[in-house]
Formats: C-alpha cells, structure tokens, sequence
C-alpha cells in the first residue's frame, strides 16, 4: 500500500503481480475516482476499470460512472436522497460508446419497475436489508382479489460488531454496494464486504482497524490512532464530523474587585474538516435591572475564532471544557439554533465582544439568571442533538460541581483551560473492553424474533477518521 501526503491510500499491489488500484482526490479530501488495473505475471496492464464519483458540495455522492476499455462510458448508479441517502437507481446505461450506431437513450429518465434500490438501516446506520421498487401481489383466498403485496428482496446482510458479514447469514451479499454504517465497500481489496471507504480513511472489519492514522490522533493519547469505533462498534459509530465542546468559567475576581460567584457556560462548536471553530457566549452584556441584576438585555457574543472567546475567560478564570463528538450535520444544526435566535434580535450598539474578533447580538428574549441564562442557552443548543447534560433541573450555581460529578459517565473528554494561559487535556475516556462472543449463541435467520417496546439508545457519533 502507497499512501499521499495527507495520509489518504494512493494506490496498492497485490502480492501475486496481478491486481493493481490507484485512487484520486478532491480537495476536501473526498475520492473522485478509482482505477482497478488488472496485470499479467511481469506487471503489464492487461484491462482496466475506471470508477468516477460525482459528488455535491457537501461530499454526497450523487452518481457512479464506469469507463470501460478507452472510449465506452457507463452510467451505474444515481443515488437518491430525503433527509438522508434512501437508495439508489441502477441503470447500467452506456452514456458513450464509439462504436455505438444509434442514439444513447438513458433509461434513468425513464426509471423502470425493478431497477430502484432501498435501504432499511438499523439505529447503527447499518444496511441491513435492500429492496426493490417491484413488489409481488399475493392472493391468498384465490377471490381474484389481492390480499397483499411482497416486496422484492435485493440482499441481506447480518454484521458481526466491527462490520464484517456474518457466514450463512446473509442473503446475495456484496451485491449493494453499501453496507456496514451505511458505507460503501471496496470488495476488490479483501474480498466482498471486508473493506470500507469511510472517507476519511478505509477501513478493515475483519480486524477492526484503519489502514491509516487518525488525523484527529493528537486530541485521543489514550486511543490507538487505528483503533475503529473506539473499540465499541455497538455504541459508537464513525461519521464525518468534529465536537461540539461545553466550556464552563469559574468563579472569579475580576480587576475592580467585584466577586463574580456563579461561573459562566459558553459553546464551541468546531470542525477542522469544515474549517469552522465557533463560540456562542450568552450574558449581562448591557443594560441590567431586577434584584442584584438578576435580569438584564440578552447579550449573545459570537466568535468566528473561539481562541478569541478562550484567550479573554483565560486572562480572568479558569474553565473546563467538555467534548462532544458530533456529526458535520450535528454541527450545522447547533449553529442553526443560534441562527435563528439572532436572526429575530439585532446587532448590538457596541458591536464588540470580550477578546474581540467576533460580534454582539441582543436577542429577542432578555437575560434571566433563573430561567434564561448562560446555561440554558448553551444547553439548549445542545438540546436540539437530543443531548441533556444537566438534567431539568439544576441551579446556574451547581452547573460546574454537576459536570465534575458526571462526565466519566458521560465519557466524554475533559481539556482544562487554566488563568493565565496553559491548557491541558485532563481526561480521556478509557478504551472498552472488548466484548467476547464465544457464550453467545446466534439465532437463524427464519428465527422469529420477539417484538417489544423497548428504546434502543441513539450512537454516539465519533468525530471523523477518528474511530475516537
């Protein structure tokens, strides 16, 4: 295996001299193209398969085209999308041909009974079943009327933790191209279903590892930079993306000697994928009123650098900070629910920000130390992810005593921010230990299983390459 200088596989030979792959980037370091070279016993190419991705501005993949031989192009694949990936159209259409006589007729404008694939996940993102868009009408009384329909089943597949697919357990495996936490595999490498494209880095599930480092390694001492899936494929997942991290201030003095006893919360919100490192800081910025202050204008300071916003806390206090691994999309969903918020205030009249390099907006709702205050704000937007770290009930005073008594239950990491400038990771969550397999016996697959009411906890979603 040849690796580029951002760690991505370049290209690899088989040990018999006769299977050769290259791959190509784009800049965002997602794969454009595949080339399968196909060799005799001295290394000459015997036939090639190129493979194209098209992609969206985000890294989706939209289409799959082949090139075959010099001059024959093939349409194989066209996603299709909702909320997420559904499927996929197969079509198998040649797009351009030499020798061709007659016009090419694309049948994806036509989109045939048959030829639409459909995902059904499990909470993991795992495909584990694939269907058509045909479906079978069953009469079962022979009235002459249809009693019900079967859907066309494409394939099966049931995972063993870390991805790879279960022997006598699957049905025509291999045949959709993703699979394992929605992946697509690359079945040249290892076999069909062993190897998947992450993005980010492949990945072995027969193993359980990564071909390459995590780039994100420096934030896990404690993790092996190849270890996937933080060593616990059935909680945690693998997805493109960084944290989101809850920065909770001290209490401190400040230079006029007025006692500041209540701390502060603030949220960051970064990706270096994306190239996005975002602070949101909500308090008494302006105009105050009530008993001692406890109301006054919502003042929402917003740092395009959180540096800005950690360099002004750590010239006055002490703060922790508190990692959550989150998704690009987890991300965008936060800073939404700031977007909104300041999209219905204006800016302030000041404009400036503790630290500068960011901008003051006053919000629509004033400040309230008991209902709408620095911690309910940046909760909240933690609570748009479905995440609730302190409870519904809590008192501003006791947020930094309650995040000391819980975050190695929560497992997440701890980074503390000291007064006068040194940072230091504090806490990373121990690795699992691995779970044993050899008491556990697994049902057929004409097993009837049970159905009950029971929730099944959403992943955790792991920052992107990391398997962190």
């Amino acid at each position: 295996m040849y690796w580029n200088n951002y760690g991505k596989l370049d290209s690899l030979k088989n040990d018999h001299k006769s299977l050769a792959m290259k791959f190509r980037y784009d800049p965002m370091g997602n794969r454009i193209e595949k080339r399968l070279y196909h060799l005799d016993g001295t290394g000459a190419v015997i036939r090639q398969r190129a493979t194209h991705y098209v992609r969206d501005a985000q890294g989706n993949p939209l289409a799959v085209y082949e090139l075959l031989g010099g001059d024959t192009v093939v349409l194989n694949e066209f996603n299709l999308y909702g909320s997420s990936r559904l499927g996929m159209l197969t079509t198998a259409d040649t797009l351009v041909c030499a020798t061709c006589t007659t016009a090419v007729a694309p049948s994806v404008y036509l989109s045939p009974v048959g030829n639409k694939r459909y995902e059904l996940s499990n909470h993991l993102g795992n495909v584990m079943t694939v269907i058509s868009d045909k479906i079978t009408p069953i009469d079962t009384t022979s009235d002459g009327l249809w009693d019900y329909f079967n859907p066309s089943l494409v394939s099966a597949t049931d995972y063993y933790p870390f991805g790879m697919g279960m022997p006598g357990r699957n049905y025509n495996a291999g045949s959709y191209e993703f699979g394992y936490n929605g992946k697509r595999m690359d079945n040249e490498m290892l076999g069909v279903g062993n190897t998947y494209d992450f993005g980010e880095r492949l990945n072995n599930v027969q193993l359980g590892r990564w071909f390459t480092t995590d780039r994100f390694e420096a934030k896990y001492p404690a993790w092996s930079p190849y270890s996937s899936m933080m060593n616990n494929p059935l909680a945690y997942i693998d997805a493109k993306g960084d944290s989101v991290e809850l920065i909770i201030g001290k209490p401190y003095r400040d230079a006029n000697g007025e006692e500041h006893p209540y701390g502060h919360v603030a949220l960051r919100v970064f990706n270096a994928a994306e190239g996005y490192d975002k602070a949101y800081d909500f308090g008494r910025y302006g105009k105050t009123w009530g008993l001692m202050g406890s109301k006054g204008d919502g003042i929402l300071n917003t740092y395009a650098d959180a540096d800005a916003y950690l360099k002004s806390e750590m010239n006055q206090r002490s703060s922790v900070g508190y990692m959550q691994p989150t998704t690009a999309d987890q991300d965008k969903q936060v800073m939404a629910y700031f977007d909104a918020m300041i999209k219905e205030g204006s800016v302030y009249k000041s404009g400036a920000v503790p630290g500068g390099g960011g901008t003051a907006y006053k919000l629509k709702s004033d400040y309230d130390v008991f209902d709408n205050n620095c911690t309910t704000m940046s909760c909240g937007g933690l609570g748009v992810l479905g995440m609730n770290w302190l409870g519904d009930e809590y008192d501003p005073r006791d947020a930094l005593k309650t995040m000391e008594g819980s975050f190695k239950d929560l497992r997440l990491t701890r980074t503390e921010y000291l007064e006068g400038g040194e940072i230091s990771l504090t806490y990373t969550p121990p690795a699992l230990k691995p779970i044993k397999l050899g008491d556990f016996k697994l049902p057929s697959l004409n097993t009837t299983v049970p159905q009950d009411n029971t929730r099944v906890a959403k992943p955790v979603v792991i920052p992107q390459g990391s398997g962190q």
